[in-house]
């Protein structure tokens, strides 16, 4: 079963395919969007734990952390410059 616009509500797992559809769109981003296929015989369990690993790896997640509340651009520069100073203290110890 292919989950797209064309999902139905006839019967449950058509139900839940949609809902699983319609989260899929809610959490797409410019560049990616996540695609998950359930497989014969899967159970909406394991198509519901799959399609959450796939949005941990595209970091969906992560992004809309990051977006949830305005950050101003002197707070993200400041972040980026600690950032790079950690970066710089780990490899002077590290020696590399």
């Amino acid at each position: 079963m292919r989950l797209d616009s064309t999902a139905a509500f006839g019967s449950d797992s058509e139900g839940i395919s949609f809902l699983l559809q319609t989260v899929f769109h809610s959490t797409q981003t410019k560049d990616s969007m996540v695609k998950l296929t359930v497989r014969d015989r899967e159970s909406i369990q394991e198509a519901v734990r799959r399609f959450r690993k796939l949005v941990e790896r595209s970091g969906i997640k992560k992004e809309m952390r990051r977006r949830e509340f305005f950050e101003k651009p002197s707070e993200t520069k400041r972040r980026a410059r600690l950032r790079a100073e950690r970066r710089m203290k780990r490899n002077r110890l590290l020696g590399v």
